[in-house]
């Protein structure tokens, strides 16, 4: 049977850093090789991490013992009480942190080697989003640059979704990109910018307004903006929920509130505090988008100075969320980057 939805999602484009995707090659024998080095130097140091966490461990229980026998000495058992501490808090979320890290480097990159396939991305970056943190990661390392005029290009790797290379040039460290999936602007849209109606006048010129409507691959867009908005700071507050539950049964349970849990209680709760003031943003973001798919349509401006009809190239945005949409055809800024 066919699938509308699966077909239409699968005329999306593929946008990494503000660049759509524009193909796939093969990886080489030598980057091959490469690859394959550098998961197994990853897995090493994944293995040699994963063994420190229990020698870190029994290193903890000999010094909390040897601070309980030197209590007479005050100085000596503080030093070592703390020492205990700061492994227990720091040194050893660290250690795990660092072991799932490198292991999970080394599974991707060997899924690369047998998938094969390098994506590319190419095109011009006129304009940067400040929240798209790979693309600011390479503007700072100058590997990518803020021109309008100069065609560049970045190779991704699929599984990792690790930058391969940006403009021939191999970056020094690891950096993850993700790749956004945007629905193309539909060929009638350039229809209906030439259908447009003078508004009034600014001082930049004659203001000439319309509407079109939204394709289906682009209100398939809008509800995957839609559903983020609601899942993000639904799962990015989770563990302070969690930890507040928890406070929360032992208060039920004792009936007694602890010193100890005063002070966590107040740090939950502000924490508790922050994000519910995010959700409600997103949330209510969330609620514009939906009225936006609802309503059908996008609007779309231009301005022409003077008689020789030019200006700056026409926009569309949503009228509800007032997000803009596109700029002179192509898709804005923040819906070109995985934020």
């Amino acid at each position: 049977m066919f699938d509308e939805t699966l077909a239409l999602e699968n005329q999306m484009t593929v946008w990494c850093a503000g660049l759509m995707r524009t193909g796939n090659r093969s990886l080489t024998k030598e980057e091959t090789a490469t690859l394959d080095r550098e998961a197994q130097q990853l897995r090493v140091r994944g293995i040699a991490m994963s063994c420190a966490v229990p020698i870190s461990l029994i290193l903890v229980i000999a010094l909390l013992r040897e601070a309980q026998a030197r209590n007479q000495a005050l100085l000596v058992g503080v030093t070592l009480l703390s020492v205990s501490l700061f492994l227990i808090i720091a040194g050893l979320p660290l250690e795990i942190l660092l072991a799932a890290r490198w292991m999970g480097r080394s599974q991707s990159l060997w899924a690369d080697i047998r998938d094969g396939q390098v994506w590319h991305f190419k095109g011009h970056l006129n304009e940067s989003f400040p929240l798209d943190a790979a693309q600011k990661a390479l503007l700072a390392a100058d590997l990518l640059h803020l021109d309008a005029n100069e065609l560049q290009w970045i190779e991704l790797l699929p599984i990792s979704r690790r930058v391969w290379r940006v403009n021939g040039v191999t970056p020094l460290t690891w950096l993850r990109a993700g790749a956004s999936e945007v629905a193309p602007t539909p060929e009638f849209a350039a229809l209906a910018a030439q259908w447009l109606e003078p508004l009034g006048r600014n001082e930049d010129g004659v203001v000439y307004g319309g509407q079109r409507e939204l394709s289906q691959s682009e209100r398939i867009e809008l509800n995957r903006h839609i559903r983020r908005e609601w899942m993000r700071p639904l799962t990015s507050s989770l563990p302070i929920f969690i930890l507040l539950s928890y406070e929360i049964f032992r208060y039920f349970q004792n009936q007694i509130l602890q010193s100890d849990q005063i002070s966590r209680l107040a740090l939950l709760g502000a924490g508790v505090l922050f994000f519910a003031t995010i959700s409600l943003f997103r949330i209510r973001q969330a609620q514009r988008y939906r009225a936006d798919r609802e309503n059908g349509y996008v609007a779309i401006r231009r301005v022409v100075e003077g008689e020789k009809e030019t200006g700056e190239p026409e926009i569309e945005f949503l009228p509800i969320s007032g997000m803009l949409w596109t700029r002179a055809g192509e898709p804005a800024a923040w819906r070109r980057s995985e934020i």
